[in-house]
């Protein structure tokens, strides 16, 4: 080969490494957990605004609040990275006054629309929150917001907690961008899943990331802790209770613990419905509307496989990744005051009151501060006891 193509030759060659990203420098640093992808500014709330949408008996906002989604790299529950996004919310206040980080876990939703970062109602609530001198993180959860294409892994405690952590680091760096000062105080909260996804939180951060974060305290609402206890009620009791919800953990389960089986859990044509219904599309009354043939859980699950779980050994796997997931029992270092609904008909109170006798056990003899308060609503069920879990909450909260 003469030396001009030769030479033409090394160019080409250069110039293809180049941009397959060979050579030296060719390709960059691998994303990590936690980095902060973009910061987006959503809304402004005055005060004023804020106190006109709030129910009587709640605090009037102290402070104006803005709003910004937050785009941030997480891991799926198989370890990918993925971007995930959650709402953060500040109050407008004096420069250089701090404020303590509060996070506020959502409830079930079906829907990506019903996300924080797309949602007007959780924008609100997160606002109010930031009008009472918080700095407020509402993750969307895996499954919606940025990751909507990703399945939801409903009522799954790795996953929820990760998403926290992560979105807590991402936020760390954004504030620091922007000069925001923060109080040393990290408050966890949330109500039905998000009083799971705020105790799988608390628990992962103070055995996983102490050197990181240091929980203040924890108000975790009306959530199923004890998750073999709530399958357990459900499957063997032949409760009927919550059809949406339980059917979403079995989608979740199967698809994360790669079970699929959804055709031996379910009788048709409700394993299609297990299968399409929870991808963030399709409205709980879209659900509630399939499911009206269902009066006994024997109607929905396949006689089989609850023959089978009914038995000590039977259904071994699964039950064996339901209890990975009964996030009760464990010693805490922060307090934790549960609150809940005596006669709550989702998740019943036996979740809290099991998740006390667990936690106070393993403290005998340490300063551990763990306790349970009941709503004290005339009918003590899931829903109408929102409210006042919320006012328990920043009750609590504003002690610290």
């Amino acid at each position: 080969m003469d030396m001009n193509k030769l030479k033409y030759f090394s160019i080409i060659l250069l110039f293809v490494l180049s941009a397959c990203g060979g050579g030296s420098g060719g390709i960059g640093p691998e994303p990590q957990r936690g980095e902060l992808v973009s910061a987006t500014d959503k809304s402004s709330y005055s005060a004023g605004i804020i106190n006109a949408g709030l129910t009587v008996g709640f605090p009037s906002a102290k402070y104006n609040a803005r709003t910004i989604k937050i785009v941030y790299k997480t891991t799926d529950t198989d370890g990918n990275i993925i971007d995930a996004s959650g709402l953060l919310a500040v109050p407008v206040k004096e420069s250089g006054s701090a404020s303590p980080l509060l996070v506020y876990h959502h409830g079930t939703i079906f829907q990506n629309e019903h996300a924080p970062t797309n949602n007007t109602a959780l924008g609100f609530y997160g606002a109010y929150f930031a009008s009472q001198d918080y700095i407020v993180l509402g993750p969307d959860y895996i499954g919606y917001g940025e990751s909507a294409a990703l399945l939801h892994p409903y009522l799954h405690a790795n996953s929820l907690a990760t998403t926290t952590v992560d979105m807590l680091r991402a936020v760390k760096e954004y504030l620091q961008q922007q000069n925001i000062p923060v109080q040393d105080k990290l408050f966890l909260t949330g109500y039905s899943e998000g009083g799971y996804a705020a105790l799988a939180a608390h628990k992962v951060i103070e055995a996983n990331y102490a050197d990181e974060f240091t929980v203040t305290a924890s108000v975790p609402g009306a959530g199923p802790y004890d998750m073999t206890a709530t399958l357990n009620n459900y499957l063997l009791d032949g409760s009927t209770i919550n059809l949406p919800g339980i059917m979403f953990a079995f989608a979740a389960y199967d698809s994360i613990y790669d079970m699929n089986r959804l055709t031996e859990f379910f009788q048709p044509p409700y394993d299609e419905l297990a299968a399409t219904a929870f991808m963030g599309a399709t409205t709980e009354t879209e659900i509630l509307a399939q499911l009206a043939g269902v009066m006994e859980i024997a109607d929905l699950f396949t006689s089989s496989f609850l023959t089978a779980y009914a038995t000590d050994d039977g259904e071994a796997f699964l039950k064996a990744r339901v209890i990975e997931n009964n996030i009760y029992d464990w010693k805490p270092v922060a307090p934790i005051r549960f609150f809940h609904g005596s006669n709550d008909d989702v998740v019943q109170i036996r979740n809290s009151e099991i998740a006390v006798s667990a936690m106070q056990a393993r403290s005998v003899g340490d300063d551990v501060d763990v306790f349970l308060q009941t709503c004290a609503e005339p009918s003590n069920a899931h829903l109408t006891c929102i409210n006042a879990y919320t006012l328990y909450m920043l009750l609590t909260f504003a002690g610290y």
